[in-house]
C-alpha cells in the first residue's frame, strides 16, 4: 500500500502481487540469515529471530521515495530490465544511474541499511575486519542478484549469454502460453514468472536452513521421506500431463518456463507428501513405537514440536504454490492436505478403517493425475479426464494400498487399527492381500481394454505383486514402485 502511495500509480497490490511480494521477502530474509549464518556459525534460531526483528526495513522503500519527493510520488519502484552488455556497469554503479524507476532512492537506502546491519552483526560476532567486508558485499551481490532476476531469467529462457533489453521486457510481459496456462495480462505474466522462481528458491533456502539448524535431524528427516510411497505421486503427475497432451493433440515444449511450472507442480506434491509424513508420525507414535521403532521421533532425534512445524512449513509451501499457479491448483492442494489429515489425525482418524483408510490414498493419487492433467488442459479444466482412468484408478489404487498395512500388523493391533491382517490374522491377511493385488491388475487392464497383450502383461504384474506381498519378508518398496510402474505402462498403452 505505501509502494502504490509512492509510486502514484493506483493500486499495485493484487492477487498475483501478493504471492509475489509474500516469496520475495521470504527468500530475501532467509538469504540475508544463510550469510550472517555463514560468516558467523552462530545458531540460525537466534539469527532468524533477530532478522525477523529488523522487519522494519523493508518499509524504507516507499517511505524514502515519498521523503525525496516530498509528498509527490512518482518514484516506481521495479526490478532491473538490463540487456546483459549492462550488468558489469550497474553492478559496480550501485545499481546504474536511474534513480525514479527500478531501483530508486528507497531501494538503494534499504540496500545500504542491509549490508550495514548485517556488517554490523558479523563484526559484533567475529571482531573479524575481513570477515565483515565479505559479508556486506555478498549482501550486496545477492541483492543485485534479485534486482537483476529478470535478466537472468532471460538468458535462461533464451538460452543466451547475450540478451538486450527488448528480449528481458518481451519475456516479462508478452502474453504466453505455459502448457495450458494463458498468460495475457502484463503485470501478472511478470508476476507469475517471477514468483515460481522465488517459490523454488525459497524451498531451497528453507531445506538449506534446516541442515543448518541441525545436521543430524536434517539427515533423520530426509531418511524418512518413504520415496517408494511418493514415487506414485509422481508417476500420477506424469500420467496425468501424459493424457492431457495427448487429449489435447498438444506438444510438450521443453522450454525454461515449461519445465519452472512442471518443478513447481511435483513441489506441491512433495511439500504435501511432507506433511503427510508429519502427521502421521505425530499421530501414530504408540504404534510406531512398536512396528517402526527408528522413526524420528520414536528415537527422539526429531522432537514432536519440530515435525509439527516442518508440517505446518511445509503444508503453507504446498498451497502458496498452488495459490500462485491459480486457483483450481490451490483447491487441489487443499484438498489434498486435508484428505491427510483426515486420514491420520483424530477424531475422524479414518486410517483405522480397511478399505476408507485405502480410498484416501486412491484419492490422493487421483489428485496427483488430475494436477498433473490441469497443467495441459485449458482454463485447467477437468471436463476432457477420461472418467475410465478416474474409476479404475480408484479401484486399483484402493485395493492395493492396503499392503502398507503388512509393515504395521503389530503396533496396529497393539492400537485396534483395523487393517485385513489385524482382522484375519498376519498369514492370512497376507494371502488375501496378495489376491486383491493380483486381482486388481487384472480388473485395471479389463476394465479399460480388451486388448489380449494388456491383460498378459497385467496378469504377469499380478502375479508379481502376488509373490511379492505374500513373500515371508514383504518389502513393500518393491510394491510401490511395481504399481507406479504398471500404472505407466497402461496409461501409455491405451494412449
Amino acid at each position: 500500500m505505501l509502494e502504490s502511495f509512492s509510486a502514484k500509480q493506483g493500486d499495485l497490490f493484487t492477487i498475483t502481487s501478493f504471492a509475489h511480494l509474500f516469496f520475495f521477502f521470504i527468500s530475501a530474509i532467509l538469504t540475508l540469515i544463510l550469510i550472517m549464518r555463514l560468516f558467523t556459525k552462530e545458531s540460525i534460531v537466534s539469527i532468524s529471530i533477530l532478522a525477523m526483528c529488523g522487519w522494519f526495513v523493508s518499509l524504507t522503500p516507499p517511505i524514502v521515495d515519498l521523503f525525496v519527493s516530498k509528498g509527490k510520488g512518482g518514484y516506481i519502484i521495479s526490478y532491473l530490465f538490463e540487456p546483459t552488455d549492462n550488468l558489469f556497469h550497474s553492478f559496480i554503479t550501485f545499481f546504474g544511474p536511474s534513480l525514479q524507476n527500478g531501483m530508486t532512492y528507497g531501494i538503494r537506502t534499504q540496500t545500504i541499511l542491509a549490508m550495514l546491519l548485517v556488517g554490523l552483526y558479523v563484526y559484533i560476532k567475529t571482531r573479524g575486519i575481513l570477515r565483515t567486508i565479505c559479508a556486506v558485499i555478498l549482501v550486496y551481490i545477492t541483492i543485485f542478484f534479485f534486482a537483476i532476476l529478470p535478466t537472468l531469467l532471460t538468458m535462461l529462457e533464451k538460452w543466451s549469454f547475450t540478451v538486450t533489453k527488448a528480449d528481458v521486457v518481451d519475456f516479462a510481459f508478452l502474453p504466453q502460453k505455459i502448457f495450458g496456462i494463458s498468460l495475457i495480462n502484463p503485470a501478472k505474466i511478470f508476476d507469475f514468472k517471477i514468483t515460481l522462481v522465488l517459490t523454488l528458491i525459497v524451498a531451497l533456502e528453507l531445506a538449506l536452513w534446516f541442515f543448518l539448524y541441525n545436521k543430524e535431524k536434517w539427515i533423520a528427516l530426509i531418511k524418512n521421506f518413504r520415496y517408494s510411497r511418493f514415487l506414485l505421486s509422481i508417476t500420477a503427475l506424469g500420467t496425468g500431463m501424459y493424457i492431457g497432451l495427448k487429449i489435447t493433440q498438444s506438444a510438450f515444449v521443453p522450454s525454461f518456463m515449461h519445465w519452472i511450472v512442471t518443478i513447481n507442480a511435483l513441489l506441491i506434491l512433495f511439500a504435501a507428501w511432507i506433511y503427510s509424513i508429519c502427521t502421521n508420525d505425530i499421530t501414530d507414535q504408540k504404534i510406531d513405537k512398536i512396528s517402526n521403532q527408528k522413526r524420528p521421533l520414536i528415537t527422539r532425534i526429531l522432537s514432536t514440536n519440530e515435525v509439527a512445524n516442518v508440517g505446518l512449513v511445509v503444508m503453507l509451501l504446498a498451497n502458496g504454490v498452488a495459490f500462485t499457479l491459480g486457483l483450481r491448483f490451490l483447491t487441489v492442494s487443499l484438498t489434498l492436505t486435508a484428505l491427510t489429515y483426515l486420514y491420520s489425525a483424530p477424531p475422524i482418524r479414518l486410517r483405522r478403517f480397511p478399505f476408507i483408510s485405502s480410498l484416501i490414498i486412491a484419492l490422493s493419487v487421483l489428485l496427483a493425475l488430475f494436477l498433473g492433467f490441469m497443467l495441459i488442459s485449458k482454463d485447467q479444466s477437468l471436463v476432457d479426464f477420461p472418467s475410465s482412468i478416474m474409476i479404475t484408478a480408484i479401484v486399483l489404487f484402493t485395493l492395493v494400498a492396503n499392503v502398507k498395512d503388512i509393515k504395521d500388523y503389530k503396533g496396529d493391533k497393539e492400537a485396534g487399527i483395523m487393517t485385513i491382517p489385524t482382522i484375519l490374522g498376519q498369514k492370512r491377511g497376507k494371502l488375501v492381500l496378495g489376491i486383491l493385488n493380483f486381482i486388481s491388475f487384472i480388473l485395471f487392464a479389463a476394465l479399460l481394454s480388451s486388448n489380449r497383450f494388456l491383460l498378459l502383461i497385467a496378469f504377469c504384474f499380478g502375479v508379481l505383486a502376488f509373490l511379492l506381498t505374500y513373500d515371508k519378508k514383504t518389502r513393500e518398496a518393491p510394491l510401490f514402485v511395481l504399481y507406479s510402474v504398471f500404472f505407466a505402462i497402461m496409461v501409455v498403452f491405451l494412449y
